[in-house]
């Protein structure tokens, strides 16, 4: 009580002695009994019991483990000597598997020992058997194949090509072109056409290059040579100064053509 300080003894001077039977207590004890019976919030047994049995086996929780967490919800529910047919029916009726449970179900009035034994023995068993289905059927990953446009740019001759695709993403847009920029490897609705944002040279028209200008029926022809560059044909166009444009890289630009030098 010296170590308490002067609020500590001043509290257990108020406090009331406990009931007849701790008469027997030295005065140490009575003291602590004094103190706890103060401190220590009162437990509702009923409450206690009630968590007790909504207590379940949890998913990868092992059967030492929830034996464990039974007995330490018991040790405040005031089971007596029923203690151990409490935890037991507890476990038999809330353990996760159903095999468990059919197989302890089928025994007649086991002991707790008796059930954390059958329980372990039929686990043991379902791992063995599993462990034996893997190594007989072993297991293959099903790749669903997805097509899948990835604009992945690198570098080509100084410049970068427009995408990178796989003979199947090719084979699948082989009857197919963008009308937006001319592509054959998408379709229009494609959210990543490098015509998205593009500004056409032609009719200030948003959302596609000029080749693909609708607007004008005296549009150039162009047709691609190789994955960076199309030629654009201006044979036969009467032109002052001759212009056309070009998409190298998925860049489109103006170029000015020089006809007297070939």
């Amino acid at each position: 009580m010296h170590c308490s300080g002067s609020e500590g003894q001043e509290i257990f001077e108020t406090l009331p002695e406990p009931d007849d039977d701790c008469t027997e207590l030295n005065k140490f004890e009575l003291c602590l009994k004094k103190l706890d019976l103060h401190y220590l919030p009162k437990i509702s047994t009923i409450l206690e019991r009630y968590h007790f049995g909504m207590r379940k086996q949890k998913p990868g929780e092992s059967i030492e483990e929830y034996l464990t967490a039974l007995r330490k919800l018991a040790a405040t529910c005031k089971f007596g000597m029923t203690l151990e047919e409490r935890i037991r029916d507890q476990f038999m009726l809330k353990c996760s598997s159903d095999k468990v449970r059919q197989e302890l179900w089928s025994k007649d009035d086991p002991s707790l020992q008796e059930v954390v034994t059958i329980t372990k023995s039929i686990e043991h068993t379902l791992a063995c058997v599993e462990e034996l289905e893997r190594s007989k059927h072993p297991e293959i990953n099903n790749i669903s194949q997805k097509i899948e446009l990835q604009e992945d740019h690198r570098d080509c001759d100084g410049g970068k090509d427009e995408t990178k695709l796989s003979q199947v993403q090719k084979s699948k847009f082989k009857d197919t072109k963008c009308f937006w920029c001319g592509n054959l490897v998408h379709y229009a609705s494609y959210k990543k056409c490098p015509a998205v944002n593009a500004i056409c040279k032609l009719c200030n028209k948003h959302g596609h290059f000029a080749k693909c200008c609708r607007s004008q029926k005296d549009s150039p022809s162009v047709k691609v040579v190789g994955d960076c560059i199309l030629i654009v044909d201006t044979q036969g166009k009467k032109k002052k100064h001759p212009k056309d444009f070009v998409t190298m890289c998925g860049i489109e630009g103006e170029v000015l053509f020089d006809s007297e030098r070939g």
